[in-house]
């Protein structure tokens, strides 16, 4: 085994995001669009806002949340918590009174004009984009606000 300069055994690191991940964008990252919600959590029948995020997350943390198997024709609970996190991220934590819940996750593909700054960047590469603002847009009710980690 090699050791360090000191003669140490090199520290591992447990954590799979601890590790340095490549950054450059590639065709095999893995992008989702999430749907997030910002409504007045005061007057929550009053409209709010749809916002829709571009998230990208970068290969090598995607085989982290697929593990040694293919891409499943079905978004994980790993990846759809991961992406709505990201996107909450990207869009940032409201001023009270508003509060935003997430509507919905799929996946997509890169959208051709994306433009190449992101609004947030996670340390594993992963990347958050305000693709478009819908003002004037009712609050859905609960029973079409679905995780799939719930059912």
């Amino acid at each position: 085994m090699d050791l360090d300069d000191d003669g140490r055994e090199p520290q591992i690191a447990l954590n799979p995001f601890d590790w340095t991940m490549s950054k450059a964008r590639t065709i095999h990252d893995y992008y989702v669009t999430v749907f997030l919600h910002r409504y007045d959590k005061d007057n929550p029948l009053k409209s709010g806002e749809r916002i829709e995020i571009v998230v990208r997350i970068p290969e090598e943390a995607a085989k982290i949340f697929f593990g040694s198997g293919r891409r499943s024709t079905v978004i994980s609970h790993k990846i759809y918590r991961r992406a709505a996190r990201i996107a909450r991220q990207t869009v940032g934590m409201p001023q009270a009174p508003w509060a935003i819940e997430r509507i919905s996750v799929v996946e997509s593909k890169m959208p051709s004009d994306l433009p190449e700054t992101s609004g947030f960047q996670d340390t594993d590469g992963s990347e958050g984009w305000i693709y478009s603002v819908k003002s004037g847009v009712p609050r859905p009710p609960p029973t079409l606000i679905v995780d799939p980690g719930t059912t």
